[in-house]
């Protein structure tokens, strides 16, 4: 078949129609995973797949735009790519290792490598397979390759030791708990938690017992991608050669970029534009073409897991009967928001419980910070309440559209995602009450979404450690006029500590008389600028609520904060604040609207919840399960 169906070499997929991507679920060693399958637009494509194989715990969740981009440009070649989530990450099957589900993830995860390949080549009838693997995933995917044929490999950036690769998992463990790191590497004795993952001290003894160059490889050709700010290890480059593998070293940018927090991510776009162009050569060199296969046969649309017993606060609320089993099935919109996400509820329960819509937090795909989302989900499945987490245009697996803006943390459009949301909650799922859960930015939503929409399916908005409650376009999260007033706010609140208080009236305190009366008048400022804005908002159109219907509403017009209180109230919806004791939401909250805080509290409209020794992404097991116990007992209580 000639090759003219497929676009040639060099050209770049435009960035507003990315190729069409099929959600599904395989399974490995008889669990579900989660997997994304791009498939080729056009006529035929390559004989020839590739499987990306993803680095793991919080380096999987910064990447994950990377690679979907890195999977979009080989679709848009003509080859079709599979990415997963390994088992007990991501949306797979598979919770945390402290309901002991789990323990040793080392050993099963190569596992996962080999059983995608083996997808690839059944499923979708493609007689040759290459292996993309970054960072982990690379070490992950060797190990898992042993005696599977594979053409190509590339090592992306890769971790050759998981000795050394655990070393930097207990660094990272011994910072966030500020223990003294270890001076050797050798297993720890206890459960790790780096960047916000758990990993117990099996997974870390099969994760330090791997190596790249203690293990064969079978492949025709190989690329290594080496970081341009660290050496190239010439000893991976020499294990290549001496296995008999055609190899060659590239050296290329953007894999620090790549794996810093999600909202500050950059796309590696030269280190996907050389890879795939190396790929492309080799795969012209020997793949015949396929007519394009029928995706929509490919995979299951849902999995069936077994949440295990209800620990704490839910076992006391469902009593000593087991969890039920727990269904989550793929979630895909319509075309004109084209939003993707995971339903997660009982099997078989027709619940008459309200959905519960997790949003994202920050730029961080569905799953949410630490997988909270994911573990949230299937908890409150084990209760009986059904949810959808998705993720809005732009972020994670949803395309940001013609108009929109990718990875924006505060897009405007994400009310008509959440309006559509709602909608389809009425439509397609029956429901007549939905309640909004987000943290950080997915509060901001929740919290204005409670303010402006007119659609009475939204009962309660659950905020979790809100930065803000107002943001405009043309804002950054380390915006200096959003920084100034959280600052303000943690300032003022100090000098309200009767020992705090007793060092400024005595003179020992390190603002003085002088920084402490400009607190007062930029605090008293704060509160005119506020009532100003309110007024032009009110004069504009009445409300304040820039917004016709819910699926018109965007940021609204001044940052008033009573009047958008008192709007949710009147509106018959429920407000709930968990924050940690470090965290400004309640503190702003109580600065901007007091009155309406004690009054709002009175009615019972608004509950406060706060949750000791955590952080603002709950990075940790202790607090992170102390979070979703008080929202599971929460919801429970309220709508049980």
């Amino acid at each position: 078949m000639a090759t003219s169906v497929l676009p040639s070499r060099g050209r770049e997929a435009p960035l507003d129609v990315p190729p069409p991507a099929k959600a599904l679920y395989f399974k490995s060693e008889g669990q579900p995973l989660f997997a994304w399958l791009h498939v080729p637009a056009g006529e035929a494509i390559y004989d020839h797949g590739v499987v990306l194989s993803p680095s793991i715990g919080h380096e999987q969740v910064h990447a994950h735009r990377g690679l979907r981009l890195m999977a979009e440009a080989l679709a848009y070649r003509g080859i079709a790519t599979l990415r997963f989530d390994w088992f007990g990450t991501g949306d797979s099957a598979g919770g945390d290792i402290n309901n002991g589900e789990h323990n040793d993830l080392g050993h099963s995860w190569p596992a996962n490598v080999r059983d995608a390949v083996r997808f690839m080549k059944r499923a979708c009838g493609l007689e040759r397979i290459s292996v993309i693997g970054f960072r982990a995933g690379a070490l992950l995917a060797v190990e898992g390759l042993i005696g599977e044929e594979i053409e190509n490999l590339v090592l992306w950036a890769p971790v050759v030791s998981g000795r050394a690769f655990t070393r930097e998992l207990i660094l990272l463990d011994s910072a966030a708990s500020s223990a003294a790191p270890s001076a050797s590497v050798a297993v720890p004795k206890r459960n790790l938690e780096a960047g916000g993952f758990c990993y117990s001290t099996d997974t870390i003894a099969g994760l330090a017992a791997l190596n790249i160059l203690k293990r064969p490889l079978r492949c025709r050709n190989a690329l290594f991608v080496a970081r341009d700010d660290l050496p190239v290890d010439r000893n991976l480059h020499n294990w290549l050669i001496s296995n008999g593998v055609a190899t060659e070293v590239r050296t290329l940018p953007g894999v620090k970029e790549m794996l810093v927090e999600p909202h500050f991510t950059q796309v590696p776009h030269e280190s996907i534009a050389s890879i795939s162009d190396w790929l492309v050569e080799r795969i012209d060199e020997s793949s015949a073409f396929l007519p394009a296969f029928e995706s929509e046969a490919i995979g299951a649309t849902s999995m069936e897991l077994h949440v295990g017993p209800c620990e704490g606060v839910s076992r006391a609320l469902a009593g000593e009967t087991p969890a039920p089993q727990v269904v989550e099935t793929i979630w895909q919109s319509g075309q004109s928001h084209n939003l993707a996400g995971v339903l997660s509820g009982p099997l078989g329960n027709e619940t008459r419980l309200p959905l519960v819509v997790l949003l994202n937090a920050g730029a961080a795909y569905r799953i949410g910070v630490s997988r909270l989302n994911v573990l949230l989900a299937r908890r409150l499945a084990g209760l009986g309440f059904q949810s959808l987490r998705f993720d809005l245009r732009g972020l994670g697996d949803s395309p940001t559209g013609p108009f929109g803006r990718e990875n924006d943390t505060y897009p405007a459009s994400g009310f008509a995602d959440m309006a559509h949301v709602l909608d389809a909650a009425r439509r397609e799922l029956g429901r007549d009450r939905c309640v909004f859960i987000g943290l950080c930015s997915g509060a901001y939503f929740a919290f204005q979404a409670a303010a402006q929409f007119s659609n009475p399916m939204l009962v309660e908005s659950i905020m979790i450690n809100p930065l803000t409650y107002f943001w405009r376009d043309g804002m950054t999260i380390d915006d200096p006029e959003l920084r100034e007033a959280l600052e303000s706010h943690w300032r003022f609140s100090r000098k309200l500590d009767v020992h705090r208080l007793w060092k400024f009236l005595s003179g020992r305190s390190r603002v003085g008389y002088l920084g402490a009366a400009r607190d007062v008048i930029a605090r008293l400022a704060g509160r005119w600028n506020r009532w100003a804005i309110g007024q032009v908002a009110n004069h504009r159109d009445g409300s304040a609520k820039p917004c016709g219907t819910d699926a018109t509403c965007g940021h609204p017009l001044g940052n008033d904060l009573p009047r958008d209180m008192m709007r949710a109230a009147r509106a018959e919806r429920k407000l709930t604040l968990f924050v940690a004791e470090t965290d400004p939401g309640l503190l702003l909250m109580n600065s901007q609207a007091p009155r309406q805080v004690k009054q709002l509290s009175r009615q019972g409209v608004l509950s406060v919840a706060r949750i000791a020794n955590a952080d603002h992404t709950f990075s940790r097991s202790l607090e992170r399960d102390a979070l979703i116990d008080r929202i599971a007992s929460h919801l429970t209580r309220r709508y049980s």
